[in-house]
């Protein structure tokens, strides 16, 4: 065949190639091809020993299958297993390559193209040397990751992968490698091209995480900043890496505190707070609106701070700072683990029942007051599952917490004078108060546990909470038991009576979560 023919009939076929398939497609060819071609040069030794372990192998066998080797059959044979072997053993190191058992992931950013491809283009991968600028800036000053406790890794995708995956499949690649422990948490960007927008997706281990609410909040705050188009990808990218950096650095603080390594819990600590400063600095010239959202997620961090700081002291028993950092942590965050007081209500019913599971049996009888024990053991489980925070303490136990080590007067006095810092508009800020009052040394006498000089102080305190908040059964159950509690201290069947009748307002919360009960008239 002429040459000139050759050359018309390749032009014809690029030219077919490039107008008729879809664009995707020539793409996703070009960029495997690019793959297979640095693929081979990287990895020019593994080229060299192929095709010298092929010519060996063939002139061992006296050129009995393939040929001279000069012979197209040859050199053909040597090309096509060189680049099969080469560009399957670098894919495989690509994708099976093992990183640090505690370790955070980056994959960049990524672009969808005019007819809905995936890609990394040249505006993501500018946006790529901006992620790294960010975290390296981070990982390179802070102690958690400067001393490896915790490691990020930024990963590029070969182009073509993220071309064949497309959105979809590579979210699904991505959460399959968190969910085989291969990463803690992945980030990356989708860039719209065609909406001109861009947008940030976490992906972690919801099974293995206990506290989802602040990921949840996170995702809230960037989804929210993504769909304002005035602000720059830039900007974005900034804000979310410093985010995801802030929500999975703080991965190793119980098992350090279990450990009692108190010096890198406070070097930890103090990181959070540096990258909560920065995160709030980068947000002073957002909108009102968009401020106001990274206010409210920065105050919830900073009150997991100062929480934390009152567990180190307490641990360390200095109970005084102790007292005062958790105190902070109430003001900035009254619900925690929650970030409002409807989720708190809702789920704290659920764990009072699930608490009050092994003593109902003693308390019913006691009121007179029969429950199927049994058949509440299976309701408990089950509400064990539903229960995000089972074994999240509150607040108000860490400061329980505090007086079963230190009930002197200096703390005492202590808390009542922190206590007027706080919100008394606020039912949970109450009942807090309530939980912990009646634990507080005042006098010597004690009915099960509780000072019996703190009786109307906390009855006090339940009955200001039901005129904030009337639905909430749970105060009423809590109120009956401290009125009884001082009827039978007192030997006042009336107070005991009234007790009884407040006790069994409350009682219908528990069969709504599920338990058997049968109130009785009281034969008193």
């Amino acid at each position: 065949m002429p040459k000139f023919i050759e050359q018309i009939i390749i032009g014809l076929a690029g030219f077919l190639l490039t107008v008729f398939l879809p664009k995707h497609f020539v793409t996703l060819i070009r960029e495997l091809i690019k793959f297979i071609f640095v693929s081979l040069i990287k990895y020019w030794y593994l080229t060299v020993s192929i095709s010298g372990l092929i010519a060996f192998v063939n002139f061992k066998t006296n050129y009995l299958f393939l040929g001279h080797f000069t012979s197209y059959k040859f050199i053909l044979i040597v090309i096509f297993s060189v680049i099969i072997i080469v560009s399957i053993i670098a894919l495989l190191r690509e994708l099976l390559k093992i990183y640090s058992p505690i370790n955070i992931a980056i994959y960049g950013c990524f672009s969808v193209k005019e007819n809905e491809y995936l890609t990394i283009d040249i505006d993501s991968e500018s946006l790529n040397e901006k992620i790294e600028s960010v975290t390296d800036e981070i990982t390179s000053s802070f102690y958690s990751y400067r001393n490896k406790f915790i490691k990020t890794n930024n990963i590029i995708l070969p182009k073509f992968i993220s071309i064949f995956l497309g959105n979809s499949g590579l979210n699904k690649f991505l959460r399959k490698r968190v969910t085989k422990a291969k990463h803690l948490a992945t980030l990356h960007f989708i860039r719209d091209v065609n909406k001109q927008n861009i947008l940030a997706i976490i992906n972690y281990d919801k099974a293995n995480l206990s506290n989802l609410d602040p990921i949840s909040n996170a995702e809230r705050l960037i989804n929210n900043l993504s769909s304002d188009n005035d602000l720059n990808c830039s900007k974005i990218i900034e804000l979310t890496v410093k985010v995801y950096l802030l929500l999975f650095g703080q991965s190793l603080t119980d098992l350090m505190l279990d450990a009692k390594k108190y010096k890198d819990i406070r070097y930890i600590l103090d990181d959070t707070e540096k990258l909560i400063t920065s995160i709030r600095t980068d947000a002073e010239n957002l909108s009102i609106s968009h401020k106001s959202s990274v206010d409210n997620f920065l105050n919830f961090w900073t009150s997991y701070v100062e929480r934390y700081k009152a567990i180190l002291l307490l641990e360390q028993k200095q109970f005084s700072g102790a007292v005062q950092h958790i105190i902070k942590s109430t003001i900035l965050n009254p619900y925690f683990p929650y970030d409002n007081y409807i989720s708190l209500k809702y789920d704290f019913t659920k764990k009072y029942g699930i608490a009050l599971t092994p003593a109902v049996n003693k308390t019913s009888k006691e009121l007179e007051i029969q429950i199927d024990d049994k058949a509440n053991d299976n309701v408990k489980d089950e509400l064990l599952k539903q229960v995000q925070y089972a074994e999240t303490s509150f607040n108000y136990e860490i400061i329980k917490n505090i007086l079963q080590n230190d009930n002197s007067d200096q703390i005492v006095e202590l808390l009542l004078s922190e206590f007027e810092k706080l919100d008394k508009n606020n039912p949970f800020i109450l009942l807090t108060i309530s939980e912990v009052v009646k634990y507080m040394k005042k006098g010597t006498q004690k009915f099960n546990e509780i000072y019996v000089e703190r009786f109307d102080e906390s009855i006090e305190l339940l009955r200001e909470i039901l005129k904030l908040d009337s639905d909430f059964p749970l105060v009423n159950t809590k109120l009956g038991l401290m009125i009884t509690f001082k009827g039978m201290h007192l030997g006042n069947e009336q107070l005991i009576e009234e007790g009884i009748k407040e006790y069994a307002k409350g009682m219908h919360f528990m069969s709504e979560l599920g338990f058997e009960t049968n109130e009785k008239s009281p034969n008193r």
